[in-house]
């Protein structure tokens, strides 16, 4: 991945290991993170949206099953909020 944040465009440099050229990407996942070449989170927050949307359609419909409350409670805590705070103090 090659990071370069100006406004005006920048070639990508053509890097090599041995005879094999290195390929350039747009963004990498590290550790669970989306981080893209402009270092923003855009890509990653955008996941978490997404995943945690889905989660709370299944507690959606837990809640329509009528789930006691601590039940549903548990689920939030065990499998959405989770993913809403995972690298959150990035």
């Amino acid at each position: 991945m090659h990071v370069c944040t100006p406004s005006a465009a920048v070639p990508s440099p053509q890097l090599s290991l041995g005879p094999h050229p290195l390929q350039v990407f747009r963004s990498a996942k590290l550790l669970g993170v989306t981080v893209d070449d402009q270092l923003t989170w855009k890509l990653h927050v955008t996941a978490t949206v997404r995943s945690a949307a889905y989660r709370l359609y299944m507690l959606r419909r837990l809640k329509s099953l009528d789930t006691p409350t601590d039940e549903l409670k548990g689920t939030y805590i065990t499998f959405i909020l989770p993913r809403l705070m995972y690298a959150s103090p990035v």
